[in-house]
């Protein structure tokens, strides 16, 4: 009765995976093929990595360490034709991020009053490992003198783009937040 019970569930089992496989041959048949590559690597590190992975929030003080420690990140809005991600260099000035842009960059958009997210980051592919910083806050143009005064001689607020970026924009955040990420060691 057992080699005929055994006999009776490998086929189940072999049903409900094949059934298994169809679906999700099915599912990645609708993918470019760039994109299955894609999906595949992430289910297999999220099956290869559940159990082995450190998932955990830095402190608001570190990542206020890391702001200030870098000077290049990705800015992130809702602009008039759509959402927006690009990046900027930046400087941490008195607890603010200030990046410079020309007036007639899409960027020149966040000189009227607009809520942003800025996001620093480090990742390693190869020891998959890495930490991001997101800054949520409020955008805005600086146009008092003696603030662009003050923001002008902080230094660091220098744009790798060529060509006049002389519009000020600064980030007042609202909430600063962290994570760090790494696959522990087998």
């Amino acid at each position: 009765m057992a080699a005929g019970s055994q006999a009776h569930r490998v086929p189940e089992q072999d049903g409900l995976q094949q059934e298994k496989c169809l679906r999700i041959a099915h599912s990645q048949l609708a993918r470019s093929d760039h994109s299955r590559k894609a999906a595949v690597m992430v289910e297999e590190r999220f099956i290869d990595d559940e159990s082995t992975s450190e998932f955990r929030a830095m402190s608001p003080a570190h990542c206020r360490e890391l702001l200030a420690s870098q000077s290049v990140g990705r800015v992130a809005w809702q602009a008039a034709d759509g959402p927006q991600i690009l990046p900027v260099t930046y400087a941490w000035h008195d607890g603010t991020i200030i990046f410079r842009t020309s007036p007639y960059s899409v960027l020149s958009e966040l000189v009227r009053p607009t809520e942003v997210a800025l996001e620093i980051d480090d990742l390693d592919q190869n020891s998959r490992r890495g930490w991001s910083v997101v800054v949520q806050g409020r955008a805005q143009g600086v146009a008092e003198p003696d603030q662009l005064g003050r923001i002008w001689t902080a230094g660091g607020v220098v744009p790798w783009a060529a060509g006049v970026r002389n519009v000020f924009i600064q980030i007042t955040p609202h909430k600063v937040t962290g994570r760090v990420v790494a696959a522990r060691s087998r």
